[in-house]
């Protein structure tokens, strides 16, 4: 591979130019290759393209404007005044797309276009010098600009359409498209309410995000996030014997629940406030609310609030400073000003998020 800066002082005069190109625009795709003997004009002596089957990528696409250059090439020393062409003539393929020149550079290749064109490459190779140089697309460059407008045109004219193999990227995009659906239904019609207020929908980059952290981390946010957290509630439905009680330690006025701690306990209203953005909330936000919804957040109030403490001990009550444990004040002044019950709303179908500042503590 040579930039096509190692030519800029060098004399055309002695080379062969080959421009390629290829066009993708919704359903329609093309390619192109023009050729330039500057030995005998400074305009393009043979032009040749071809229409892609819709199926095509981009990639395909260029690699399918390198194979045209190909059959410019022999067409060009077949039919035409070929100027004493030799085995010492140089020609140089200019392409604008520096992936597929570093593609057709590897060791191993398992695309089969692209063993294609870098067979034909080889091929060409034998007949003459070869360079194969980068061009900077839609940069005023002659070649460049007429190869792509030749792409263009073959994309959208009703010639015979080449099929392309189909590309296995294609393949991979399509089934993962298909498993999505099926696992987004899935996801629609079972019953987990508390994962799907916080994912209505499935987010498939949710775990690397999640990955990112230790496993004590991953299975803290796990149980707090799904409600299947060694809380009152979910205690004294395994065994109401042992566990007779399922109120909140802290506020007493609502079930001990992983929903209720992140959302809605008054008791932890500040550190809510200050950690999630939110004194209150009648519903989790949805993935999509990125201001409100992120796991560092979410991991920082559990940490910072001494949560473990209830997962630890039944009769455990975490610590909390002064502002928290004196919050009947704040609760004060929290339904005077809002109007607002600190009871959780059972209303499922809306999601408000109150911000209302709490009067101080003495």
């Amino acid at each position: 591979m040579t930039s096509i800066k190692s030519f800029l002082n060098r004399d055309p005069g002695e080379e062969i130019h080959i421009y390629t190109d290829g066009s993708k625009s919704n359903n329609n795709v093309g390619c192109s290759a023009v050729l330039f003997d500057h030995r005998v004009t400074h305009y393009p002596l043979i032009q040749l393209g071809e229409r892609l089957s819709s199926n095509t990528t981009v990639y395909q696409a260029e690699l399918m404007g390198i194979l045209k250059a190909c059959a410019v090439f022999r067409d060009y020393t077949n039919n035409y005044d070929s100027r004493n062409l030799s085995n010492d003539t140089r020609v140089i393929i200019f392409i604008d797309n520096q992936a597929v020149i570093k593609s057709l550079s590897n060791r191993h290749i398992h695309s089969l276009t692209a063993a294609r064109t870098r067979n034909a490459l080889d091929f060409l190779g034998k007949k003459c010098r070869l360079t194969i140089s980068w061009v900077k697309g839609h940069s005023g460059c002659e070649g460049n600009e007429i190869a792509d407008n030749k792409a263009k045109h073959y994309s959208y004219s009703d010639y015979r359409i080449y099929q392309t193999p189909v590309a296995r990227s294609l393949v991979n995009k399509d089934i993962t498209t298909y498993f999505n659906n099926i696992w987004n239904e899935y996801w629609s019609n079972i019953d987990l309410s508390q994962s799907k207020d916080w994912f209505p929908n499935i987010d498939t980059t949710f775990y690397k995000k999640l990955l990112r952290y230790n496993k004590d981390t991953v299975g803290l946010l796990v149980r707090y996030l799904t409600g299947f957290v060694h809380l009152r509630r979910q205690n004294r439905l395994v065994n109401a014997e042992i566990h007779p009680s399922n109120l909140c330690r802290l506020c007493e006025e609502d079930r001990e629940r992983a929903i209720h701690i992140l959302l809605h306990c008054p008791r932890l209203m500040i550190r809510r406030q200050n950690i999630l953005g939110y004194y209150y909330s009648d519903k989790p936000p949805t993935h999509n609310d990125h201001d409100k919804w992120e796991l560092r957040k979410v991991k920082e109030f559990l940490d910072f609030s001494n949560i473990l403490e209830l997962e630890k001990d039944e009769n455990a009550i975490p610590r909390l400073n002064a502002n928290e444990s004196n919050y009947q004040s704040s609760l004060s002044n929290y339904s005077t000003t809002s109007s607002i019950s600190t009871t959780p709303s059972r209303q499922r179908n809306t999601r408000n998020f109150h911000s209302i500042s709490p009067s101080p503590s003495p």
